[in-house]
C-alpha cells in the first residue's frame, strides 16, 4: 500500500482542525498531487487522532468564557468617565484587539496560529464596525444639534439659560400638581375651574352688595328709609289734627308755633286741616307713583297704613340682612372639607356663615363647591351634571352618602371605643 498523506477532512463553514504537527509548527502542511484513497484503518487512525487533538484543545464555550473574563478585566482597567475627545475613545477601542490577543496567548497555550489569527481578525472587524457606528452617530447628533440651533435662531449659551429657567418652571408645575392633587395633563382644567369659581364668588359678593349690604348702598338705603318714615310721621300727625313739635324737622312743614309778632297763630279750621291732609297724602302717593281717591277719608287712611306697612317691611328686611352680615363677620372662616374631616361641623359652619335668608340656593351651592378639596373634590368631579347644577341639598346628600360607608362606620365605632372620659 502506497504512502498516504495526513490530510484531514473539513466541513464547510468550520475552521480546519489542525494536526498535532501543525499545532506545534503553527502551520497546516500542504500536499501536492493526488493522494491514494484511504483504507478503513487509516480513517479510524485519523479519527482517533482528531478526537485526541480536540480533547486537548479548548471548547468554544471555554474560549467565550475566557474572552468575556478578559473583556471585563480590560473594562475595569479603563476609566470611561475620563474619555474626552474623539482620539481617546478611538484609542481605547483600538486596544481591544491587542488585549484579546495577549490574553488568548496567556490563557490558551496550545492554540494554533490559524485559530488565533481568525479570532483576532473577527475582533478587529467588530471593533472597526463599532468605531464606524460611533462616528456615524456622533456626526448625526452633531448635525441634528446644529440644525436644531439654526431653527431656534438662538446661540448655545442662551439656550442653556432658557433650559435652566424652564426646568425651574417645570419643578414649580410639579409642586403645583402635588398641591392641587391632579396630574400634569389636568392642571390647566383645574386652574380654569378655580378661576371660574373665584369669578362666581365675586359675582355673588357683588350681587349681595347690590341688594343693600355694601357700605355706600346701605347708607343710601338708610337715608331713603329715614325720609320715608319722616313722611309717614308727617301724614299721621296731619290726619290726627295735631301740630308737630317745635325744633323738629316736622315743624318746617307747618311753620313755627308762633307768628313773627310773638302772638300765637289763630286756630285753623276743619276745612284747612282736611285740605292740608289731602295735599300731604296726594304728595306721598305721587312720590310712589300711585293714584287714590282723596274724597273718602277711609281710603286715605288705608293708603297711609299700606305705605307704612311696606316701608316697615323693607326696614325689617334690611335690618335682618345687616344682622346676618354682622353674624357672618363674627364667625371664623369655614374650614375646607377634604372628605376626611368632620362633615357635620363643615355643614353647620356653612349654615351659620352663609344662611339661606341672605344667600340663594345656587350661591350656597357654588360656595360649597369652592370649599371642597382632596377626596371631596374628586367625588364632586365624578358626580353627574344634574347633581352638579342641582340644588344645594342634593350636593350635601351626595357628600353624606360618601361618608356613610362601612369603613367610615367602623372608624366611628373605633373612635367611640377609644373615647376617654375626661
Amino acid at each position: 500500500m502506497s504512502s498516504r498523506s495526513d490530510e484531514r477532512g473539513t466541513k464547510p463553514g468550520t475552521l480546519p482542525v489542525p494536526s498535532a504537527q501543525a499545532d506545534e509548527e503553527g502551520s497546516v502542511p500542504q500536499h501536492g498531487g493526488q493522494a491514494d484513497p484511504p483504507s478503513h484503518v487509516d480513517i479510524f487512525r485519523k479519527a482517533l487522532m482528531a478526537s485526541e487533538q480536540l480533547s486537548r484543545s479548548p471548547s468554544v464555550d471555554t474560549v467565550n468564557a475566557q474572552l468575556d473574563q478578559v473583556t471585563v478585566e480590560d473594562e475595569q482597567q479603563m476609566d470611561i468617565d475620563q474619555v474626552g475627545d474623539t482620539e481617546e475613545w478611538r484609542g481605547l477601542l483600538g486596544r481591544i484587539a491587542p488585549t484579546c490577543e495577549a490574553a488568548i496567548k496567556a490563557k490558551i497555550r496550545n492554540i494554533s496560529a490559524a485559530k488565533l489569527t481568525y479570532i483576532i481578525d473577527c475582533v478587529r472587524e467588530k471593533v472597526d464596525y463599532a468605531i464606524a457606528q460611533i462616528e456615524s452617530s456622533l456626526l448625526t447628533t452633531k448635525s441634528e444639534a446644529d440644525e436644531f440651533l439654526e431653527k431656534l435662531a438662538l446661540p448655545l449659551e442662551e439656550l442653556k439659560v432658557i433650559t435652566v429657567r424652564e426646568s425651574g418652571q417645570a419643578e414649580v408645575l410639579r409642586e403645583l400638581t402635588g398641591i392641587l392633587q391632579c396630574s400634569e395633563g389636568d392642571l390647566t382644567e383645574v386652574v380654569r375651574e378655580q378661576k371660574q369659581s373665584l369669578l362666581r364668588l365675586s359675582k355673588v359678593i357683588q350681587s349681595f352688595q347690590d341688594r343693600g349690604v355694601g357700605p355706600q348702598h346701605a347708607s343710601t338705603s338708610h337715608t331713603q328709609a329715614a325720609a320715608g318714615n319722616e313722611m309717614l310721621r308727617v301724614s299721621l300727625r296731619t290726619l290726627r289734627g295735631s301740630e308737630p313739635l317745635q325744633g323738629t324737622p316736622l315743624g318746617s312743614l307747618h311753620g313755627s308755633s308762633k307768628s313773627r309778632d310773638g302772638h300765637p297763630p289763630p286756630p285753623k279750621s276743619i276745612s284747612e286741616g282736611q285740605s292740608r291732609r289731602s295735599s300731604t297724602v296726594s304728595s306721598l302717593a305721587h312720590s310712589r307713583g300711585e293714584s287714590y281717591d282723596y274724597s273718602d277719608p277711609h281710603k286715605c287712611c288705608s293708603c297711609e297704613s299700606g305705605s307704612q306697612g311696606h316701608m316697615m317691611a323693607q326696614t325689617a328686611q334690611m335690618i335682618s340682612g345687616l344682622k346676618e352680615v354682622m353674624k357672618a363677620q363674627c364667625l371664623k372662616e369655614v374650614v375646607r372639607y377634604n372628605g376626611k374631616n368632620s362633615l357635620g361641623d363643615f355643614l353647620r359652619t356653612m349654615d351659620f356663615k352663609y344662611p339661606k335668608s341672605a344667600w340663594t340656593d345656587s350661591e350656597r351651592r357654588d360656595i360649597l363647591v369652592t370649599l371642597l378639596e382632596g377626596q371631596a373634590k374628586m367625588l364632586y368631579r365624578t358626580l353627574p351634571k344634574e347633581v352638579k347644577k342641582g340644588p344645594y341639598e342634593g350636593l350635601v346628600k351626595e357628600l353624606k352618602v360618601a361618608r356613610s360607608t362601612p369603613g367610615e362606620r367602623l372608624k366611628l365605632l373605633k373612635e367611640w371605643d377609644t373615647l376617654q372620659k375626661r
